[in-house]
């Protein structure tokens, strides 16, 4: 917004605030504080019900979205206010709206909503008895993927959302104990998915 709208903006206001004072509309002069702020939260399109919505500036207060995701803030002066949404789990755009009442509601202040992306965790473990050989580790379940073990058997699965899973190793001439790990992710990394290779020529 350009200087010059901002100072006529500002000018206007205090315009507006004398004339009050002033007993300048004598119809409204018992009438107290008439005008709301009001708008919508949507997710993905649909209205998202139980968003608090905080206002901020010459008034305080807090309400939250309806089932139709609505919300409304009423009594409120000639004056500037904030208005901030939040929920655990989602982000908003824009974060929030500055707002400049002048013998005015203000309509349509409406947020969109963003659900957090899924916190994600890890397997990892060591496969010993290879001699630095790369072992191949399939990971089936939840989600399915493929990794090597690095030079000294490290090997590790990341970015898992909660879910169950299960680790298989495999390399030509060998066999392994455990065959396979079964286990499930939830809410922390998982470490220490340890296996033993054995040479099959050695055993011959």
């Amino acid at each position: 917004m350009k200087f010059s709208t901002c100072m006529g903006l500002v000018i206007i206001l205090l315009s507006v605030m004398i004339l009050s004072a002033c007993g300048g509309d004598a119809g409204d002069e018992d009438s107290g504080p008439i005008f709301s702020i009001s708008g919508t939260v949507t997710l993905n399109g649909k209205p998202l019900p139980g968003v608090t919505i905080a206002l901020g500036g010459a008034s305080s207060a807090t309400t939250t979205t309806d089932a139709n995701g609505n919300y409304t803030f009423t009594g409120l002066e000639n004056w500037a206010y904030t208005v901030t949404p939040s929920l655990a789990g989602y982000t908003f755009s824009p974060s929030s709206i500055p707002i400049l009442i002048i013998v005015a509601s203000s309509k349509g202040n409406n947020f969109t909503a963003t659900a957090d992306a899924s916190p994600t965790y890890s397997i990892s473990g060591t496969v010993s008895g290879t001699n630095t050989v790369p072992v191949t580790m399939t990971l089936t379940g939840d989600s399915n993927r493929s990794t090597t073990t690095d030079n000294e058997g490290n090997y590790r699965f990341p970015n898992l959302v909660n879910g169950s899973y299960t680790v298989t190793p495999s390399l030509d001439g060998y066999t392994f104990t455990p065959a396979s790990i079964s286990l499930t992710v939830n809410n922390a990394d998982i470490t220490g998915q340890d296996l033993k290779s054995y040479d099959l020529s050695k055993t011959q």
